[in-house]
């Protein structure tokens, strides 16, 4: 198999274009800093717990048969890399990025092909290609090597009284998940995430990392935050113990983020 990319969808391979090496990265920067206290030994830092964008240089060759076919497969490569999009590699078909190419792109000329660098700019991790409540199968690509669970059964769960259920993060870092509940609460309390306000026969959106709460009402969103208080559910590697409490449950929860690594 020919090494290739995979961006917005469409193989590298597919657009004429030769994958010829690309520098993955094993870690995104933390967003932490330093300071120095005049009288104190070393210096104090600043850990906010959160990552920098990452840059991905992807090396390619454009080929064609003639130096017009070049051309021509250069400028479609051009539309193609304009956008942000969804971007993969050929030996991990089973995670991605989300970025853009973010560089001005020389090309240089030879005859039958053009060599290229590409400098994508990725949000900081890399994305399983399931979400935690989707079924993994057989046809899947994923790797036989992966280590991950194949019952996802932990990203759904029935609530009908106060329980503590456990929920399974395999990726390698922290996950504030998007979740989703269907049903009815009069209150809810998610670990020590609260809300005080009833659903009744509807579906309600938590998402944890942007500290988003909402229903959706013929298309557009409701704001449930000002009947939120707490903090916000964080799951790290692993099994997870997450306390549900509430008066009136009666509702299916869903996990549905991606694990990221």
């Amino acid at each position: 198999m020919k090494p290739y990319f995979k961006f917005r969808g469409i193989k590298s391979t597919d657009m004429n274009i030769l994958l010829r090496d690309w520098r993955p990265i094993l870690l995104p920067e933390k967003n932490i800093y330093f300071e120095d206290i005049p009288g104190r030994n070393g210096s104090v830092s600043f850990d906010d717990e959160t990552r920098r964008d990452i840059i991905i240089q992807v090396d390619c060759t454009i080929l064609g048969n003639t130096r017009e076919e070049v051309r021509v497969n250069a400028r479609n490569a051009e539309r193609w890399l304009s956008q942000k999009g969804q971007l993969s590699f050929w030996n991990e078909p089973q995670r991605f990025y989300i970025g853009q190419v973010v560089n001005q792109v020389p090309l240089m000329k030879y005859i039958k092909y053009e060599e290229m660098s590409l400098l994508f700019r990725c949000e900081p991790f890399a994305y399983f290609i399931k979400s935690m409540n989707e079924e993994i199968v057989l046809d899947d690509d994923i790797p036989i090597c992966e280590q991950i669970t194949l019952d996802r059964a932990t990203a759904v769960h029935t609530i009908t009284g106060p329980a503590i259920i456990q929920v399974e993060n395999n990726g390698a870092f922290d996950l504030q998940p998007f979740m989703k509940i269907e049903g009815s609460f009069t209150n809810l309390a998610i670990g020590s995430l609260v809300i005080n306000n009833p659903l009744v026969n509807d579906t309600l959106y938590i998402d944890n990392e942007n500290v988003l709460v909402y229903t959706i009402k013929a298309g557009t969103r409701v704001n449930w935050l000002p009947y939120v208080s707490g903090d916000v559910l964080r799951l790290a590697h692993g099994v997870n113990d997450v306390q549900i409490s509430g008066t009136n449950l009666n509702f299916t929860l869903s996990y549905l983020s991606r694990e990221r690594w």
